[in-house]
């Protein structure tokens, strides 16, 4: 399997909205009866510390390799709090 990383622009524009976690859901790959907060909980893992530095560290620029580690640890814990469990599916 090929492995592509664009960095966090990438995932949100794949990973971050409704309708994808629903097809997640649909296609048995995420547990939620909920996409749309499914999606938000993903956005927030995203956003939540690059934002809140920037805000209250006097607009600290963050390198791409922060942005990434954000990005990859915001999946690694949607997919904690959401992945189906082998035998789920």
């Amino acid at each position: 399997m090929r492995q592509r990383r664009q960095g966090s622009p990438y995932l949100v524009r794949v990973m971050g909205g409704e309708c994808t976690h629903q097809r997640l859901a649909d296609h048995g790959l995420l547990r939620t009866d909920d996409p749309a907060l499914a999606a938000d909980h993903f956005a927030g893992l995203l956003l939540w510390v690059p934002m809140n530095k920037a805000m209250f560290h006097c607009g600290l620029q963050h390198t791409e390799a922060e942005l990434d580690h954000y990005a990859t640890t915001g999946v690694r814990a949607l997919l904690a709090a959401y992945a189906m469990e082998p035998t789920e599916s």
